[in-house]
């Protein structure tokens, strides 16, 4: 019975080990567009670190890890991964991976419409999914990137930006400056009729 136990232990862990060293199963970067100001990202499962920006839809950060190939390489990749609304509008999140011996930079542009001749052939990838990077041969670095939008909802959710509130506040502050001098028209006016 031992035996049969210890055997059926050994085959589980061997189907786990390989079902989880699929290339691309779990990236080894995870990036989240949380609002179109602030964007997470997990290096190899760990704890997510938070970027801001003052640009909406625009993000820099670096990491001194290897994120393309685990070789001390100078990589240069673009991918772009879809927007929610990519087939209406054609916007995708495009992502920089820049890697050299100090490790890599990563430059994340949301809600970009790719360019003509600007960006050929950059892979496109749906929102959420992985993507593995390969080397000119087709042959897999064993490193993947996973981005997922999240800030869609924010983005578009009928929240004017500062000018419009700007100008809709002052339209405002000027009705109520109008009423109450009708207000106090009328005040004084029943107050004359009530005089007479």
């Amino acid at each position: 019975m031992k035996r049969k136990a210890s055997l059926l232990v050994v085959v589980v862990l061997s189907v786990w080990c390989n079902s989880n060293a699929q290339a691309g199963s779990v990236p080894a970067l995870d990036i989240t567009e949380v609002t179109d100001t602030l964007l997470t990202y997990s290096y190899m499962g760990g704890a997510p670190v938070s970027v801001s920006t003052l640009t909406p839809d625009y993000w820099f950060f670096t990491l001194p890890n290897y994120v393309v190939t685990s070789v001390s390489s100078d990589q240069n990749v673009n991918v772009n991964w879809k927007e929610n609304d990519y087939a209406t509008t054609g916007q995708v999140n495009w992502v920089n991976f820049f890697q050299n011996s100090n490790g890599s930079q990563i430059t994340v542009r949301s809600d970009h419409v790719p360019m003509g001749n600007f960006e050929p052939g950059y892979p496109l990838v749906n929102n959420g999914g992985t993507y593995d990077f390969y080397n000119d041969g087709g042959i897999s670095l064993g490193l993947a990137a996973r981005f997922t939008d999240n800030a869609d909802p924010s983005e578009s959710s009928g929240v004017p930006e500062s000018g419009a509130s700007f100008i809709l506040l002052l339209i405002s502050l000027g009705t109520v400056a109008a009423v109450r001098q009708l207000v106090a028209r009328r005040a004084i006016l029943s107050g004359v009729s009530g005089a007479a």
